[in-house]
């Protein structure tokens, strides 16, 4: 797949300093502080961050760029509105979802109703430590969405895995997933629930994995929700803690920009500590270097990735 190179100094005088900075497979992703950029295959996905970028950016005039200079066939314009389903505004709408390799692994992305633009790329390199951790043990998935790090985790060989999320939808996504990668169909569980039920009910008969992967979606919404969803994470943290093996892998994730690196990790210390785990820091990851972030705007850097060890 072509990468965007020098797409930073081949754009229209109306697109002021975007950040480009990688590909991976047929993915690319570009990014500024108020455009994001990502590519599917023959298939870019553009998202604003309100009206005033969409009016900065003019979207029209950047797709019909991209179509002309790029191997892209449809240009999908994604709102910020929850809810709110992409239109394709260069191109034939996509049907159905849009194929792609990540990294060697292959997904599908709904870049027309998903969430985000269809797939969330901003994990991918947490996939790719998950995938060379997860050889030989069981897997946890928790918040699942269409499997991502359970194709991970069952590329770089575990034993076991099992996905978890509410929404039927995404584990029927993640199943297929996990059949598009030649994985073993008995080698992975998908269970639509509750993941606090889930975690309370796998406590009966002590029910334990060597590796447990917790990617929530945003606890936090607006600032005015950062002490419930500091609850949430720290609650999500002791009752992952307690399916996790000893000397096993926990990794604890947030999405949330109203809740800062520090506040995540004091809370998930302290709800190890409430757990009686003895907790070994192994990595602490935040955005890929295609999600840039002003230096003076600390709150654009919204994703956090910890990994544990826990005797």
């Amino acid at each position: 797949a072509e990468s965007f190179a020098d797409f930073a100094t081949r754009l229209p005088r109306g697109v002021e300093r975007p950040r480009l900075l990688g590909t991976s497979g047929t993915v690319t992703t570009l990014a500024s502080v108020h455009l994001g950029l990502e590519r599917y295959d023959r298939t870019a996905v553009m998202k604003l961050d309100g009206g005033a970028p969409e009016q900065f950016y003019q979207p029209s005039g950047i797709a019909q760029w991209l179509v002309e200079h790029l191997p892209i066939e449809t240009v999908v314009l994604r709102s910020r509105e929850r809810g709110r389903a992409g239109e394709a505004i260069v191109g034939k709408k996509p049907t159905s979802p849009v194929q792609f390799l990540e990294n060697g692994m292959r997904f599908t992305a709904d870049v027309i109703h998903g969430q985000k633009t269809g797939f969330f790329l901003d994990q991918r390199n947490n996939r790719a430590i998950v995938r060379r951790l997860s050889r030989d043990r069981r897997v946890l998935n928790l918040f699942s969405f269409n499997g991502g790090f359970s194709v991970a985790a069952g590329l770089g060989g575990a034993s076991n895995v099992t996905s978890v999320d509410i929404a039927a939808p995404a584990i029927q996504a993640a199943n297929a997933h996990w059949i598009d990668n030649g994985l073993a169909a008995e080698s992975h569980q998908g269970i639509v629930a509750d993941v606090f039920e889930f975690l309370e009910s796998a406590q009966q008969p002590k029910q334990k994995w060597d590796f447990v992967i917790c990617d929530p979606p945003s606890f936090a919404p607006s600032e005015s929700t950062k002490s419930t969803a500091l609850a949430a994470y720290a609650r999500l943290a002791q009752l992952a803690a307690k399916a996790t093996l000893s000397g096993g892998l926990l990794a604890l994730a947030s999405c949330s920009s109203h809740v800062d690196h520090q506040d995540f990790l004091h809370c998930n210390a302290e709800a190890l500590g409430k757990a009686r785990r003895k907790a070994t820091l192994l990595a602490d990851c935040s955005l890929p270097v295609d999600h840039p972030t002003p230096l003076a705007m600390p709150e654009l850097r919204y994703l956090k990735f910890l990994l544990f060890k826990l005797d």
